[in-house]
């Protein structure tokens, strides 16, 4: 039974959401889990792993519906409960995680998905490396020239020139 609302919320959110007018109205189906342990649990963050596919996949859906429509507050929102997942160990569920990721990265812009990327991108355990290189990859292979700009000013040294004068006048 749990598994069947989870796939009619899905779809609810891959087809209802064709407008684009009703992103924010439905964000409680994907965060009211459907076993409720504690109340602040949320369906992204449950122990089963159907429910979590279930609910990265929504947030995707969800992200892509509504991109460029002022919800990015809700979508940022989302994405806090979607990170956690990214140390997924279930093929299934890291697609579904990587999915929604790609999707808030069309929603929210690059810049925003890399500010949560580059915590880990030199993190000394070398399985969290891999997971946030992975991440990356995909935002460089996706959005190169969205990332320029929220790449971080570096002073110049003495050998080697850091500065982007022409992007300094447009940002």
């Amino acid at each position: 039974m749990e598994s069947m609302k989870g796939i009619v919320i899905a779809y609810v959110i891959q087809i209802g959401l064709c407008t684009g007018t009703s992103g924010v109205s439905i964000l409680p189906l994907v965060l009211v889990p459907q076993i409720n342990p504690w109340p602040t649990a949320a369906s992204i963050t449950l122990l089963d792993f159907s429910a979590r596919q279930t609910a990265a996949s929504a947030v995707k859906h969800m992200a892509l519906g509504v991109a460029g429509l002022g919800c990015e507050d809700a979508l940022v929102h989302l994405l806090n409960y979607v990170w956690p997942n990214i140390f997924e160990t279930s093929p299934h569920v890291i697609n579904a995680v990587m999915e929604a990721i790609e999707g808030m990265r069309v929603a929210l812009g690059a810049a925003v998905v890399l500010n949560y990327c580059l915590q880990g991108l030199f993190h000394p355990a070398r399985k969290v490396r891999e997971v946030y290189w992975k991440i990356y990859n995909s935002l460089y292979i996706g959005s190169q020239d969205a990332l320029v700009a929220a790449y971080p000013v570096l002073e110049d040294e003495h050998n080697n020139i850091y500065s982007r004068p022409e992007l300094m006048m447009f940002v």
